[in-house]
């Protein structure tokens, strides 16, 4: 069985990012090294183990039980974790696990992880880069998942009328997230990263402004409404910057802003609302367009139906230096495997 789900996780364990395989009873049988690097253990100290050997004695029950739970069932899982390094030293990890099967029964699953301390840090009201404390335990975890879940209500109350808006957000967000991780050379560090996947679901909050009727015609666009459409990239960017407004938070609403403003920009410099090119365009609106727009055309809409995976692939290769950047096209091709289960998962659950 390992060795079948060996071949499978190959792709996999070449990624840049840190990535774990462990078998059905979630002992690791696989690790890349930026995995033991961001863990602190040898690749010998991880094999065969349970992949609880990770967690700290401190973590709070209550994301390992909803990890156990979603495992149990869909196989799918993403969200924090307390782990602690073989010093004892506290750090705090985004998880998300994805399930490998052969088609006819389960053989594992891939963990994909970052070290997201000084973002929850940052989260927390804690000084990034200083000692977790035992006492600040729960209320890093909790405060993280409250913040994660009041971002996404804001973006689905935006959006309340589109029934698989929260498919299509958490989508977005997974995307965004392996699409920075794996884009060369870095730009933007882990904190930053994980920041911009949690924003990246405020992307579309500009479109409460836009008429029902519009927004899910069935058929073609009028030239008068395509524009109200567009609209709401720069209805986005108020709507963020007016209400977003969290004390000590000014630096990522002006990353949302931005993100909301931004991510339908091409490369070549014939997107909207500005015209912007290339690296004029920020890093993080460009990840959210790309994800924004793989999501969207392998997905169902009123006007269209879902585009197969091939035809999706060779798009985005023949838009690498047209509507998107050519670096992040690169980085969509080394997380194809990783991008198609997600949405072979999706169709499996609509049908």
């Amino acid at each position: 069985m390992d060795q079948k789900l060996l071949a499978a996780a190959a792709p996999y364990l070449q990624l840049a990012t840190p990535v774990a395989v462990t078998d059905t009873d979630r002992r690791i049988v696989a690790c890349n090294d930026a995995y033991c690097e961001v863990t602190g253990y040898a690749r010998d100290q991880l094999l065969g183990q349970p992949i609880r050997i990770l967690r700290s004695p401190r973590a709070w029950p209550g994301p390992n039980e909803s990890l156990r739970l979603a495992l149990a069932t869909s196989g799918r899982w993403e969200g924090y974790l307390l782990n602690a390094r073989p010093d004892g030293a506290d750090w705090i990890a985004h998880l998300s696990v994805s399930p490998i099967d052969d088609g006819s029964s389960r053989l594992g699953f891939v963990d994909i992880v970052h070290d997201v301390t000084a973002f929850a840090q940052e989260l927390s009201g804690a000084v990034p880069g200083t000692p977790i404390e035992p006492a600040f335990v729960r209320p890093h975890e909790a405060n993280i998942d409250i913040f994660r879940h009041l971002i996404m209500s804001l973006a689905r109350m935006a959006e309340v009328r589109d029934p698989d808006i929260q498919g299509h957000l958490e989508r977005v967000q997974a995307l965004t997230r392996w699409l920075l991780a794996t884009v060369d050379p870095p730009s933007c560090s882990q904190e930053e990263r994980e920041w911009t996947a949690l924003l990246s679901i405020l992307h579309d909050v500009g479109k409460v402004t836009i008429p029902e009727g519009i927004l899910f015609k069935p058929g073609p666009l009028l030239p008068e409404e395509r524009q109200l459409v567009q609209l709401h990239t720069t209805s986005g960017e108020q709507l963020l910057r007016q209400f977003l407004d969290i004390p000590g938070f000014e630096r990522w609403r002006q990353h949302a802003a931005e993100i909301a403003r931004w991510h339908h920009e091409r490369w070549d410099g014939t997107g909207y609302p500005d015209r912007l090119a290339g690296a004029a365009i920020p890093l993080h609106a460009r990840a959210v367009g790309l994800a924004d727009v793989v999501d969207a055309l392998l997905s169902q809409r009123a006007y269209k139906l879902p585009w197969s995976w091939s035809r999706v692939v060779e798009y985005v290769r023949e838009q690498s230096g047209r509507q998107f950047d050519p670096a992040l096209v690169d980085a969509f091709f080394k997380v194809q495997g990783l991008i198609q289960k997600l949405y072979e998962s999706k169709q499996a659950q609509t049908t």
